[in-house]
């Protein structure tokens, strides 16, 4: 699920609360910073930065990982954003091509939501009215849009099948299959009663599901697209889906903060646990299937064992709340975005942030890994999607 569901139809007072909280949060810091200048001390600008993070917790044991206050890593020539896309806007920068996408009536939010890789060169955009389809050109480095699929609502998720066939979006109640070969809607699922938010294949495609604000979570057979189990009684919508590498097992985060683990192939629950103290926007299972990473509207990332159903290893991420988080394909980079506008990318084995990916104007909706792990193409709410060149992190 992206932010952009939130943001569009979530209820709108967890939201204020929120928001509440952020603004008394700034008005005691501003206090606070007024009573020590007023002493004569002065902190140094590497004292206050918060975009640092070290972490020397052992894997194997609970423990926090608060942040160390240090300067913002540098960040390289290449991690500034190579290429800059907007659905109406036209803004060229020295560091970013801003290309236009579309114009839709005012009366919607203009914004890309989520993003996949077709390949190294091709990706998708969810966005108003449907899905965007784009490819990318080397000499000189641009970008062209070749495909659009309609839809009749805004488009907040998107999943590819994983062998490259099909790609399935939200439209509203429904979920729609687009054929990329022939370029068609070629099925569409439906089931749920209100608006679809989480959408996952899992790894070799056996399994579809999907959640909704209705409180369900639906698995579908990737092949002949049946239904195959409705999970109901869920207590907040499931905000994040997300398959272990081996299929045993669908993961769930909910709108409460709780973490739940079903078999995919009935929908019996395994078992569940408080993971966050607010919404979980984002989790994913780790390259081995032993742990599943999770990302909460508390500002914490945290680690859970599939067989211990504890926490290994947590942090604060500094960035308010987690909104969007994805684990490189090689398991070795984490990257996540947050309300502050900020992609981080940390280093899985060192435990060390490795740099902040800064360029977005508004909430991080989306980061995604293309499959050779050398970019990261990204979505925020101020209605833009960036492609970052991560080759200089290999």
């Amino acid at each position: 699920m992206r932010l952009g569901v939130f943001g569009d139809i979530r209820s709108k007072g967890r939201f204020l609360t929120r928001i509440n909280r952020v603004f008394w949060g700034l008005v005691i810091m501003l206090v606070l910073m007024a009573c020590s200048s007023a002493e004569g001390e002065q902190t140094p600008p590497s004292a206050t930065s918060n975009n640092s993070i070290e972490s020397t917790a052992s894997p194997s044991q609970v423990s926090t990982v608060q942040s160390t206050p240090s300067p913002v890593p540098t960040i390289q020539p290449s991690l500034t954003p190579t290429l800059s896309i907007s659905p109406y806007l036209i803004n060229s920068t020295p560091e970013a091509v801003t290309l236009s996408g579309w114009y839709i009536h005012v009366q919607y939010i203009r914004a890309f939501r989520d993003a996949i890789w077709l390949s190294d060169q091709r990706f998708a955009l969810a966005g108003d009215a449907g899905a965007y389809l784009y490819e990318i050109s080397s000499s000189p480095l641009n970008i062209t849009k070749t495909d659009w699929v309609q839809a009749e609502h805004i488009a907040y998720n998107l999943v590819i099948k994983p062998d490259g066939q099909f790609i399935a979006f939200d439209d509203g109640e429904a979920v729609q299959l687009w054929d990329i070969a022939s370029k068609h809607t070629t099925s569409t699922l439906r089931g749920h009663s209100q608006q679809v938010v989480s959408l996952a294949y899992s790894p070799k495609g056996t399994f579809l599901a999907t959640s909704s604000i209705d409180k369900e979570v639906k698995l579908w057979d990737g092949t002949s697209l049946r239904n195959i189990a409705s999970i109901k009684k869920i207590p907040d919508w499931i905000l994040a889906l997300a398959f272990s590498p081996d299929e045993s097992t669908l993961a769930g985060g909910s709108g409460d903060g709780s973490l739940t683990l079903w078999d995919p192939s009935n929908g019996n629950e395994l078992w569940s646990i408080q993971a966050h103290q607010g919404e979980i926007y984002a989790l994913q299972f780790t390259t081995d299937g032993s742990t599943i990473i999770t990302g909460g509207a508390d500002g914490f990332i945290r680690f859970w064992g599939i067989f211990e159903q504890g926490t290994q290893n947590e942090f604060y991420c500094d960035c308010v709340s987690v909104t969007a988080m994805e684990l490189s394909h090689d398991g070795k980079i984490l990257a996540w975005g947050g309300l502050d506008g900020l992609i981080r990318i940390w280093d899985m084995e060192s435990q060390r942030l490795l740099t902040v990916l800064t360029g977005h104007d508004g909430v991080i909706l989306s980061v995604r890994f293309n499959p050779a792990d050398t970019a990261l193409v990204s979505t925020g709410s101020e209605g833009k999607a960036k492609l970052w060149d991560l080759s200089l992190l290999k």
